[in-house]
């Protein structure tokens, strides 16, 4: 999932977990865009500097499995990677995509 939201806002096709978010494009303002898709998606909250020092996505996953957890976010990361298991590159972006559109829908009262 961490290498659908690098290719969404570097805008390319394909990101490998050793590629270096800089060398493939990447800036402080994307950095920005990067951090607050992680953030929405994974509920970690990372700082710029972080990305500097963790440049590639599996230096990035470990940062995101080592930072401090939520309350419940080791259960809901289990059921994600079960939920992804088997899916495709494609069908996991999809999926990214439509809780992210879920994420931005204006919420009416109950």
């Amino acid at each position: 999932m961490l290498a659908g939201i690098w290719r969404d806002v570097l805008s390319v096709d394909r990101v490998g977990i050793t590629d270096n978010f800089f060398d493939l494009g990447g800036h402080s303002l994307l950095a920005t865009q990067l951090l607050t898709k992680v953030r929405q998606t994974f509920r970690v909250e990372l700082r710029v500097p972080e990305l500097f020092e963790a440049q590639t996505v599996a230096e990035l996953a470990r940062r995101l499995t080592a930072s401090e957890r939520t309350e419940g976010q080791v259960e809901r990361i289990a059921a994600l990677r079960r939920r992804v298991q088997g899916m495709s590159p494609d069908e996991v972006a999809g999926a990214v995509e439509r809780r992210r559109l879920e994420r931005q829908m204006p919420r009416g009262p109950a």
